[in-house]
């Protein structure tokens, strides 16, 4: 199938401002881009025939829904031919959520995920198989850097949902006092984060800064830190997310401190895969070669699985197969 054809299929995604939300960046506008295909709003007020009298698609992806517009689109879509890849990335599987893409689910052609542990949970709530295509790496790839100074500089990305396993990671981090450490936490709700400071019993050797998340806040502080730390809690929501915090510090060249979720395992090797994050700082200082190595082998491996292109030609594989049906 030429490529012409698989610029006939769009990416459609349901936030105003799909460059804040990392799912939407790296599982539908990176793809887009290596495809040549266009990735487009629909939300709630846009009318369904009249986006698909503009666009004339073959096949929609449709990203995560926000709201019930992405539902409207892809019922009208079906009505009028075209066919449906819906892709699916957090805990929404109860509720009107859950009602939303199990609707979304039994209309389309095909299903896609970003993790096995996800498409293992999807199989259980939904009945049905999804096609796994992970998430692209965004970020420019950075030689492997390890040379702490005295004071150890940590950085921890995310947006506030994620709040909720920053605070118990931290008080597990907090068991380290050999040495003063900088942690440099970026958000999208920079003042929530600086209460919950304020309001916790930081130790002494502990330093926190905070910053606003862009694309560049993130990207600066990958390269100023020592550490990239990741922690995570043993619940459904955190169990089903993507691989894509622990791949970006490896992209980085920065050693990452990460709690044992699955979906971190399987990249066990090539980080701390333990919630002991003491231990990991002091096998790290005391083992500086086999951490570049560690993270030399990363890199090697994440292009083969994660890899802007080699995310693009799995999306490209299943939209040629689902156009073929």
């Amino acid at each position: 199938m030429c490529m012409d054809m698989v610029r006939d299929a769009i990416f459609v995604y349901n936030q105003k401002l799909p460059e804040s939300l990392a799912s939407t960046r790296v599982m539908a506008l990176i793809p887009a881009r290596h495809l040549g295909m266009r990735a487009l709003y629909f939300g709630a007020g846009t009318n369904p025939d009249a986006f698909l009298d503009e666009y004339q698609p073959r096949v929609l992806c449709l990203m995560k829904a926000a709201d019930a517009s992405m539902l409207q689109l892809a019922k009208r879509a079906k009505e009028r031919g075209v066919r449906l890849i819906s892709a699916f990335c957090d805990w929404y599987f109860d509720g009107k959520d859950g009602q939303l893409n199990r609707s979304l689910s039994d209309i389309s052609d095909s299903v896609v995920v970003q993790t096995r542990p996800m498409a293992d949970e999807f199989e259980r709530y939904f009945g049905r198989r999804p096609v796994l295509i992970e998430e692209a790496i965004e970020y420019p790839r950075e030689t492997p850097q390890f040379a702490p100074g005295h004071t150890l500089k940590l950085t921890w990305y995310g947006r506030d949902t994620n709040f909720d396993a920053l605070m118990p990671g931290l008080r597990r981090l907090a068991r380290y006092r050999e040495r003063p450490m900088h942690i440099l936490v970026i958000s999208n709700k920079r003042p929530d984060i600086e209460r919950a400071f304020e309001h916790s019993s930081i130790p002494s050797n502990m330093k926190f800064d905070s910053d606003t998340w862009s694309m560049e806040a993130q990207y600066d502080a990958m390269q100023w830190c020592d550490f990239v730390f990741v922690p995570g809690l043993d619940v459904p929501s955190k169990l089903v997310k993507g691989h894509n915090r622990l791949v970006e510090a490896i992209n980085a060249g920065r050693l990452a401190l990460v709690y044992p979720l699955p979906q971190y395992r399987e990249l066990g090797e090539y980080c701390w895969c333990s919630d002991d994050y003491s231990a990991g700082i002091n096998w790290a200082l005391s083992h500086p070669d086999q951490v570049l190595s560690k993270l030399a082998r990363g890199q090697e491996y994440i292009d083969t699985r994660f890899s802007p292109k080699v995310i693009a030609a799995r999306w490209r594989a299943e939209i040629e197969r689902v156009m073929a049906l």
